[in-house]
């Protein structure tokens, strides 16, 4: 079934004002809210146009965007910012790109601003795909005396505008003066004169307003270096833009600004609120400034929904910036900034209870947590939370029984970076860590453990390049069996008859594995057929690991064992786990992952 279209134009000046039709467009300063408050008929999409903007502050209403519609499993519900063509490297004559990299440096063509460009893919001059996270801006400086230079990686605090950033370069003088590319908070403007200070000690004035020079990209370039015309690029279109009704078209709408429909709520106390609505997509919109305790955007009870191309914006109120508590929401193509560290419950996002899928963003500059999950079930995909500015507080804060799947997540706050896992259900396995391909982490309650190059241990190879580091550095220690961490699942076809499976273990914990009994600490158990008759008649039985008093290394090459023996009557496969209670502060050990069986 083909879909009816409505449009919203807040600055059109005159027309039916009933939707219908460009013309005759939703208009005046509450006209956004109309489109999103209004029960639409079933399968319509909603239209607003990129020039339209709702500001609490000159809206006729004081209340919440409440959204009433429903859509179906086969037809949702469709919010669109009206979707931007793609800019091309005809229009984007030059950049530099450099291998190894996040910044494009020295763009020319456009001005980089973040209702424009934020949130894009940009296809560089190697042909592939890079998320634009934030807008790079360069000042000079000067005033700054011995001792108190920059470095890349600090933070940034504009005393004069009480705001927050990130030196990605900073370009040293050797006199008084130098040169800074930062991620900033520009809420307000970084100006002349302005004082900046970082976190390592740097100490200087501006001697020149702060100029947007390029892009921050959501992982370091992987081509060759090129420079000038040889680094013109391609910002792609937006999502739904072959989709786009013809009378849109028609009327001009895709010759406006690229800058994202925009909804202020002007640090007041509402937002928009998308409650116990039903199959929905809300994409293209830049939102910013609610002083509502749950959000600018608030998903409550809702119920299978789509949201992307967002942009969200916290200039100054402390408060979290993203609400979830429905069912199956996906967040994908974001960004989210907060204000900074003077606001000690700004969560970037907060989600409670259900599925969530949050993909391609970004999660910066907030005073609190980036992402705070209570009983969630969460995957999480290609995410920068806390990097090109960080958070004031954990980047990942769990709490109650969470469950996460991830892969390509980049942390970088200065607090840390995963709070404590709170209970026994909860976890968190990442893949691809820092975005450094094949490198594993996990969380759980009583510490983390992780790949890690064996030379970049206390340890000689035994078997393997890579081995499974284990650092135990919560408290959390239990007798109890069914209590103690599985740190690994695995099974393995085996023939029928005993055998033993054996793993090397190194010990830097500093104290002894196992010192009273087998299963104190550290130890495998197996789970084999041990009676057989056929396929729907068979017996299992556990088998342990038998190994005490494993001490702490000697030296490089003091590697000790694990081995459990099983004897399956029939050819199958045999479940192996390791599993682990123990607390160290400061220390490890290692398992080397390739098993020995015989």
């Amino acid at each position: 079934m083909a879909y009816s279209h409505v449009y919203v134009d807040s600055a059109l000046g005159d027309g039916g004002n009933d939707g219908t039709t460009p013309a005759d467009a939703w208009r005046g300063v509450d006209a956004i809210k109309t489109g999103f408050s209004t029960d639409h008929a079933a399968e319509t999409k909603v239209w607003y146009r990129r020039t339209s903007v709702f500001d609490i502050g000159a809206g006729s209403t004081a209340a919440d965007i409440a959204a009433t519609d429903d859509g179906t499993f086969n037809l949702p519900a469709y919010h669109i910012g009206w979707p931007r063509a793609a800019i091309p490297n005809t229009t984007i004559t030059q950049g530099d790109w450099t291998n190894g990299s996040r910044i494009i440096d020295n763009v020319v063509g456009i001005t980089p601003t973040k209702r424009a460009h934020e949130a894009r893919w940009a296809t560089a001059p190697d042909g592939h795909k890079y998320l634009i996270t934030a807008i790079l801006w360069e000042f000079t400086i000067d005033g700054m005396g011995a001792g108190d230079e920059f470095a890349v990686g600090e933070t940034l605090t504009n005393t004069t505008q009480t705001k927050t950033g990130k030196v990605w370069s900073f370009v040293d003088n050797l006199d008084t003066t130098g040169t800074i590319q930062a991620v900033v908070d520009i809420a307000t403007a970084w100006a002349n004169n302005d004082n900046i200070t970082s976190d390592g000690g740097g100490d200087a004035e501006l001697s020149e307003n702060a100029t947007a020079v390029g892009f921050l990209i959501d992982r370091e370039y992987a081509g060759a270096t090129v420079t000038g015309t040889n680094g013109k690029f391609q910002i792609e279109e937006d999502d739904d833009y072959d989709d786009r009704p013809q009378a849109g078209i028609d009327a001009g709408w895709d010759a406006d600004a690229h800058d994202l429909t925009r909804l202020d709520f002007n640090n007041e106390a509402y937002q928009l609120l998308i409650g116990g609505d039903r199959y929905f997509v809300i994409r293209g919109f830049y939102m910013e400034d609610s002083a509502d305790a749950l959000g600018i955007i608030q998903f409550d009870s809702s119920f299978i929904g789509h949201v992307g191309g967002l942009i969200l914006k916290q200039s100054s109120t402390n408060a979290r910036c993203l609400y979830i508590t429905g069912q199956s929401i996906t967040l994908d193509r974001f960004t989210i900034e907060g204000s900074g560290s003077a606001l000690a419950s700004q969560k970037g996002i907060e989600t409670r209870y259900f599925y969530r899928k949050i993909k391609n963003g970004a999660i910066y500059n907030c005073g609190d947590s980036g992402l705070a999950c209570l009983g969630s079930a969460l995957y999480l995909e290609n995410l920068n939370i806390g990097s090109e500015i960080c958070n004031f507080g954990y980047d990942l804060m769990l709490t109650g029984d969470v469950g996460i799947d991830s892969i390509d997540i980049v942390f970088g706050g200065t607090n840390g970076y995963v709070d404590h896992v709170s209970t026994l259900l909860a976890s968190v396995g990442i893949e691809n860590y820092q975005k450094i391909l094949g490198n594993h982490k996990s969380f759980y309650k009583g510490g983390e453990w992780e790949s890690a190059a064996v030379t970049d241990t206390n340890a000689n190879k035994k078997l393997s390049d890579t081995v499974l580091k284990i650092s135990p550095n919560i408290n959390e220690v239990t007798t109890f069996d069914e209590w103690k961490q599985v740190v690994f699942d695995g099974s393995f076809e085996l023939a029928s008859g005993s055998q033993t499976i054996k793993f090397w273990l190194y010990n830097d914990l500093g104290q002894t594995i196992n010192d009273t009994t087998a299963k104190d600490n550290v130890y495998l158990k197996a789970t084999y057929v041990d009676s057989y008759d056929d396929t729907t008649e068979y017996t299992q039985v556990e088998a342990f690991s038998t190994e005490i008093d494993i001490l702490d290394a000697a030296d490089a090459d003091d590697w000790d064992y694990l081995q459990v023996t099983v004897n399956p009557a029939t050819a199958s496969k045999v479940r192996v786990q390791l599993i682990v209670s123990v607390y160290d502060a400061a220390g490890y050990f290692l398992i080397d992952p390739k098993p020995v069986i015989t």
